[in-house]
């Protein structure tokens, strides 16, 4: 089981509350990121707690002791797709489909024939979680701050909108946690 570094919420903390487990979490990665040592959990929980310096915040060390701990257990995985898109001027879609609930964490785009103009979305739900974002001439990760929960055989759709007119092939690596059924 592994711990994604981008799951934690830290504008949440205090500054030095946050340096301090920024600090501690380091620590304890050192060497093995990105997967934590699930044999130290119990221990690491205990000086999170530890540095938490009021009652308001016991809610936070609870969230992560239940990220870890059993309520968002998971697998961590990427699926992969090549888009091939024509030299015509239009959106491309690729449909992802899961038949268990997934959390989403993050997505890496790269793509040959880079244009300026080009861009992508992602859809879920009729809800654009990722808008017209320009594409990079290199490859780019989009890590979410925090997951993006999608229920079983719900489709994502990854968007390129074509405004160059540019041929090209787009890889796109979706990054997720499978879920329970």
């Amino acid at each position: 089981m592994s711990l994604p570094k981008y799951i934690i919420n830290f504008d949440e903390l205090t500054d030095q509350l946050k340096k301090d487990l920024l600090k501690l979490i380091d620590d304890a990665m050192k060497g093995e990121y990105p997967q934590l040592n699930t044999g130290n959990l119990e221990s690491l929980l205990s000086e999170i707690e530890a540095l938490l310096p009021d009652e308001k915040y016991k809610g936070l060390k609870n969230k992560i002791e239940q990220f870890i701990l059993g309520k968002y257990t998971g697998t961590q995985k990427i699926q992969g797709a090549l888009l091939d898109v024509p030299a015509i001027v239009g959106d491309y879609k690729n449909e992802f489909i899961f038949d268990k609930d997934v959390y989403l964490s993050g997505i890496h785009l790269n793509q040959t024939g880079w244009k300026k103009e080009d861009r992508y979305s992602v859809e879920i739900n009729k809800n654009r979680i990722i808008d017209s974002a320009t594409t990079k001439e290199i490859g780019e990760h989009k890590y979410f701050n925090t997951y993006y929960k999608v229920n079983a055989n719900t489709p994502i759709y990854f968007i390129l909108h074509n405004l160059s007119g540019n041929s090209r092939q787009c890889t796109i690596d979706l990054e997720y946690i499978e879920g329970g059924n």
